[in-house]
């Protein structure tokens, strides 16, 4: 039996379309993980969210804009993606290849999804701002040093887009039949867009380290439940950082610039999911009872208050608790009083 010759313009047309095929069924499965995961902390959100009259706090306002912008942002770029609209300006070619040095709408395109994947990444980081501002019991001079640190790293990450993206050698692009914008080489410099993020991630990720293991050695039992859920989320949200970025690198620089797309829509979905359960977690010890360091887990948006003692400075609380041994000195029978 002969075997069957395939001419090499066919030969790269089925790798393309096999690439992007891969490149479209993992965007499609991470908004999907995104939209599943919507649904199944609704209950939660409903909850801890919505319910009470605190519109202007914090909390929420991240929780709202991080939630369902970058469903949203995210729909839309899966939408594109799988949509042969913003080529309009290209010829249509049925089963056959396009090169084009010039094809503006995919460099469009690519600044478009960079500027977004920026925002989403801008608006975690300030979740992770709020976060370690919490536990170092609001120092607004520690701002001055968190601020500028994600202002810095926005601004890394836009230059490299606003750089990078003009770069590319040229794309490939396939007729209606499968849509999509394949770049022919990656850009020299692309590796550097993931880097700020990991490093704001690992600064952030070391400051929460050093205070919750410094709590967590004071032995101080009204401020554990915020220290636990603090160390336990701030673990889980390095290691989702570090594996997707890592992963992002790797395929970046050692995959084939057809998959370049590939971990963009997973990575962003990472960010996102981690940010919302670790706000979700915030709201919900913040509605909650603290008994003798232990959270009663019941839903009470009417406790709602940032002053509460878990949030209480160090040195109040140690002053409370030496207050307290002296009490119970003095006192045979001291009345036991719960925050």
């Amino acid at each position: 039996m002969n075997a069957v010759t395939i001419d090499p313009e066919t030969a790269v047309l089925l790798k393309l379309v096999a690439d992007a095929r891969i490149t479209n069924y993992v965007a499609v499965a991470s908004l999907t993980w995104l939209l599943y995961d919507h649904v199944i902390t609704f209950r939660d959100e409903v909850e801890l969210v919505w319910k009470g009259s605190r519109w202007k706090s914090f909390l929420k306002i991240f929780y709202i804009w991080n939630r369902y912008f970058c469903a949203v942002a995210i729909s839309l770029l899966t939408a594109q993606i799988r949509s042969d609209s913003v080529y309009a300006n290209t010829p249509p070619v049925c089963y056959s290849l396009r090169r084009t040095d010039h094809l503006d709408s995919c460099r469009v395109f690519y600044w478009l999804e960079g500027v977004l994947c920026i925002t989403i990444i801008a608006m975690v980081d300030s979740v992770l701002v709020l976060r370690v501002w919490i536990l170092y019991n609001r120092d607004r001079r520690l701002l001055c040093f968190l601020i500028p640190l994600i202002t810095i790293e926005v601004t890394v990450m836009l230059l490299v887009d606003l750089l990078v993206v003009p770069r590319a050698q040229g794309y490939i692009h396939v007729g209606p039949s499968l849509t999509g914008c394949y770049p022919l080489s990656v850009p020299k410099y692309l590796v550097f867009y993931a880097v700020p993020s990991l490093i704001v991630a690992f600064i952030m990720f070391s400051m929460t380290l050093f205070k919750c293991l410094f709590s967590l050695r004071a032995g101080l039992a009204n401020r554990m439940p915020i220290v636990s859920l603090f160390l336990r989320d701030g673990v889980f949200w390095f290691l989702g950082v570090f594996v997707s970025i890592g992963a992002t690198v790797l395929n970046w620089t050692i995959g084939k610039p057809t998959l370049i797309e590939l971990t963009n829509t997973p990575s962003v979905v990472i960010f996102s999911l981690i940010a919302s359960h670790a706000l979700l977690n915030i709201k919900g010890i913040m509605s909650s009872d603290v008994v003798d360091g232990t959270v009663v887990n019941q839903y009470q948006s009417g406790n709602f208050n940032p002053r509460s003692v878990i949030f209480r400075p160090l040195a109040h609380l140690n002053s409370s608790r030496r207050d307290s041994d002296v009490e119970s000195e003095t006192d045979p029978h001291p009345a036991r009083c719960y925050p």
